[in-house]
């Protein structure tokens, strides 16, 4: 049977394929037309065994109710996720709710843990335009420097609020207008609130076992005691780092190198959520992130190419 293979498809998006088994790892493939499109999407997804979704955001779970429905394949994620899945119609035995300590036997030596993780800090300065992108050696310090500790009510406000004011305010800016037209389209089902961030553990008999952890936040705790510890470690790169619920103080890629450490140097790291979003700022710029890591521990970061199958182990 073939090895373990992952595919990236943008943002926090991948397919992982193991011992006959396909595993979506979040599902936003069909997304605003300002940012990359894909030779798949959600129409073409033929086969899907389970969907692991980490929060109930825009760019993470639109699509998961389409894909469910046509390939029977079943969606794991918090009581958020399964809320809006149920209002998009996924039959009730298609849906498995967690909130962390679950565990999960996929069959065919596929093995999922489910923990609890944490969403990143979202940037945000009253009154100032984001930047086009960011870096993950710039500093932040102070608890609330350059971000909101509130996720929720910036989410209604800031991305909310576009849907509530006319397409027409937005006739100057291309990208604010399409991303409105993506948040109002009815077939996009998704959450303002995350509903609680979720990171899965894979174990695949014989081969190793991959940490799926989209979000630049963590519980200390929970990563250095993940056993086993993980062959490969999938991080996000975006937004300003949430430890144990509060704003990490120092650069984005010192708190993923710490990451890295208590996982225990996985053999391979690969950021996630760092490219082409659809609203400022654009990208993350992982330079500095990589290099750290690669540094100061004994793992190494692999980049991805999109859509190209890698053989994990």
């Amino acid at each position: 049977m073939q090895k373990a293979t992952l595919e990236w498809f943008g943002a926090s998006t991948f397919r992982l394929r193991a011992k006959g088994l396909t595993i979506w790892l979040d599902s936003w493939l069909d997304r605003p037309a300002t940012v990359r499109k894909f030779s798949v999407s959600i129409a073409d997804v033929k086969e899907c065994d389970y969907i692991l979704t980490s929060h109930a955001h825009f760019d993470h779970i639109p699509g998961a109710d389409r894909i469910a429905k046509q390939t029977g394949g079943k969606i794991v994620g918090n009581g958020e996720v399964m809320r809006v899945m149920r209002e998009a119609g996924v039959p009730e035995d298609q849906l498995i709710g967690v909130a962390g300590g679950e565990t999960i036997d996929a069959g065919e030596g596929v093995v999922i843990r489910v923990f609890p993780s944490l969403h990143c800090l979202p940037f945000f300065t009253p009154g100032s335009p984001h930047p086009e992108f960011l870096k993950t050696d710039t500093e932040y310090l102070g608890g609330r420097d350059f971000c909101t500790l509130d996720g929720v009510k910036f989410m209604k406000a800031a991305l909310g609020g576009m849907i509530e004011r006319p397409a027409s305010d937005f006739a100057a800016d291309p990208m604010k207008l399409e991303f409105r037209r993506y948040l109002a389209d009815p077939q996009n089902h998704f959450s303002w609130w995350d509903g609680g961030q979720m990171m899965y553990l894979i174990t695949i008999a014989g081969e190793g076992s991959l940490l799926y952890s989209s979000h630049t936040g963590a519980y200390e705790g929970v990563m250095r005691d993940l056993r086993p510890q993980p062959d490969v470690a999938i991080l996000g790169a975006a937004g300003r780092p949430n430890l144990n619920g509060q704003p990490y103080m120092g650069t984005p890629a010192e708190f993923l190198t710490r990451e890295v450490e208590w996982l225990g140097n996985p053999k391979k790291v690969i950021w996630c959520l760092h490219d082409d979003a659809p609203i400022l700022p654009k990208y993350v710029d992982t330079t500095a992130a990589t290099k750290m890591v690669q540094d100061r521990t004994l793992s190494k970061v692999i980049d991805l190419d999109y859509e190209k199958p890698y053989s994990l182990f």
